[in-house]
């Protein structure tokens, strides 16, 4: 067989694999995280359509700065499980391109994170963006 072919359904594998890794602990952490914010920031008793754009904006940050460093740590975390066919037919699992997660990682915080989706929909409202 070809060594070519095999490397190349190898790293098509190790695509969907390390998809599916940062889908559910995306899936995780947003969920837990969406939890956490709702209660810090007291969304049931400040709504954010009453709060002021200046926290509004400062709530929005410290989101979006908590999400980058749980996602740095996810990465590490990700890249730290061992791959089954690593070494075979000379293929590395960490230099595939997919395996810093960028691309699962932002489809998961558009599609789950409501806290941080409905904080940046009124901050644009507000903005006129």
């Amino acid at each position: 067989m070809n060594i070519n072919l095999l490397i190349k359904e190898i790293k098509i594998f190790d695509i969907a694999i390390v998809a599916i890794y940062y889908f559910v602990f995306s899936l995780i952490f947003i969920t837990l995280l969406d939890k956490f914010f709702e209660v810090v920031f007291q969304k049931e008793k400040h709504p954010i359509q009453k709060i002021s754009t200046t926290i509004l904006f400062i709530h929005t940050i410290i989101e979006v700065g908590t999400i980058a460093i749980v996602s740095y740590f996810l990465r590490h975390f990700v890249r730290s499980i061992p791959f089954l066919f690593e070494g075979k037919y000379g293929y590395h699992h960490t230099q595939t391109k997919e395996i810093n997660g960028g691309v699962i990682i932002t489809f998961a915080l558009m599609t789950v994170f409501k806290d941080l989706r409905e904080r940046s929909i009124e901050l644009a409202s507000r903005f006129k963006l």
